[in-house]
């Protein structure tokens, strides 16, 4: 699943709020969905390559 999501810069902002993702592959069934989830937690867990893994 791939997405891309422009902060705010708000860490306390709510984040993607009732956004579900999807897997594209008919293999995958997995659907995420961000609940109670602060842009600041994205930070947190953001590489040193930009990339988060939820």
């Amino acid at each position: 699943m791939r997405i891309s999501y422009a902060l705010t810069g708000d860490k306390k902002a709510p984040a993607m709020n009732g956004i579900m993702i999807k897997c594209h592959t008919h293999k995958c069934t997995r659907v995420v969905t961000l609940k109670n989830f602060t842009e600041g937690q994205i930070i947190e867990r953001t590489d040193a390559l930009g990339k988060c893994y939820l």
